[in-house]
């Protein structure tokens, strides 16, 4: 094995020489090698805690730098909103935000309520041109990295459905062959750019809408606008769902929302959750920790509307001295509001439930042989429509 990894090694440098000369790139890695473009540098975080475990499926992950990442779903299903929250995180961690806004419909006093400093290192560009839209792209990443290479740099597309190429912008109302248009400039740019990405520590997010295609009898009429070069490039695709409204006193406040990872080449794909949209303060994030821990049977139902929570070892029930509430051998019980609020205001129980959160949600990979009789086959979900 020794020999083998010298063998590799010798390849690599050699690799390395030639095209060093060329264009002066590191081109052939190790995997264990810190400057390979499979490396991930940063994690930006979706607002969920929940949907940032399952596309990472580690703990503090979140969506990668150095990857494509597309949201795509029916209008009012969360993917600006998303989409904000990623500006948010990047620029908390020291980061550039960049928003492409190709719909000219970004709000700015919503954004800061989700915690974005408008006056901090946040760059808006309110551009619908394709070809336009790539040319920032590049030009914003050579910027930012000949001041600092570290930083990470997240640029949202909003989104792809709201932009034209020049043919379209320049022709006449009515005119066919535009989205054939639309695809190729993708479809070139994708290529281009996405090794680019690659090579730095930024996140692109595309966010796209839905549309029936009639020419499909069978299967799923739904397709995203553009192509397949995004749904091609990009490492994680998640399919947002509006699955409840949200009523308080008589007005639609909200809506519960429903990811699904559809694609991940970082986890394993296929999962989904569900968390709370507040249409005045972004995600309601800790309330989605007590659904995933009760299906996971760390919270437990007591009576009469009152929870239990077990222990780390399975040795019992937590009780009120294990939380410092109290010399007394009394069981520590909660309810789903009491519990997102303890969550909020205690640090130390926080951790606690995050550690348990962390175990119910990441996977484990398997070698070796797997037993699978438990396991069947099932069809794809039922046909969604656009109004889903």
């Amino acid at each position: 094995m020794a020999k083998e990894q010298n063998l590799a090694s010798a390849i690599s440098k050699s690799i390395n020489r030639k095209s060093s000369k060329n264009d002066g790139r590191k081109v052939a890695f190790r995997l264990d090698d810190k400057e390979s473009p499979s490396e991930i540098d940063d994690w930006i975080s979706t607002g969920s805690t929940v949907l940032d475990l399952m596309v990472s499926n580690q703990e503090e992950g979140g969506l990668p730098t150095r990857k494509i990442v597309e949201f795509y779903g029916p209008s009012g299903s969360g993917k600006s909103l998303i989409a904000n929250h990623a500006l948010a995180d990047c620029q908390q961690q020291g980061g550039v935000s960049v928003l492409i806004d190709t719909e000219h419909a970004a709000d700015f006093d919503f954004m800061e309520t989700i915690g974005l400093d408008p006056k901090g290192d946040f760059l808006y560009i309110p551009e619908n041109r394709l070809e336009k839209i790539f040319e920032m792209i590049e030009t914003t990443i050579e910027k930012v990295k000949e001041k600092d290479e570290d930083r990470p740099i997240t640029i949202v597309v909003d989104s792809i459905a709201g932009s034209v190429t020049d043919n379209e912008r320049e022709g006449e109302y009515g005119k066919e062959g535009y989205n054939t248009d639309k695809a190729i400039v993708l479809s070139q740019a994708m290529r281009k750019i996405n090794g680019l990405i690659s090579r730095e520590n930024v996140l692109l997010i595309f966010t796209n809408q839905v549309r029936t295609d009639p020419s499909v009898m069978y299967g799923n009429p739904m397709v995203t606008p553009g192509g397949k070069a995004v749904k091609f490039h990009s490492s994680v695709r998640i399919r947002l769902r509006n699955s409840k409204k949200i009523k308080e006193t008589g007005d639609i406040v909200g809506a519960k929302i429903r990811p699904v990872i559809e694609k991940n080449r970082l986890a394993p794909p296929h999962r989904d959750c569900n968390f709370d949209l507040y249409y005045n303060s972004g995600i309601a994030d800790y309330d989605s920790w007590w659904e995933v821990l009760k299906d996971n049977d760390v919270i437990e139902h007591h009576s009469q509307g009152w929870y239990k929570i077990r222990k780390e070892d399975d040795s019992g029930y937590l009780q009120k001295a294990d939380l410092n509430d109290g010399g007394a051998e009394e069981m520590f019980k909660t309810q789903e509001g009491r519990f997102s609020k303890r969550l909020h205001n205690d640090d130390a129980f926080r951790e606690r439930m995050y550690d348990r959160l962390v175990d119910a949600v990441t996977h484990e990979y398997e070698d070796g042989w797997v037993d699978r009789s438990d396991a069947e086959y099932v069809d794809d979900e039922e046909t969604e429509t656009e109004e889903d």
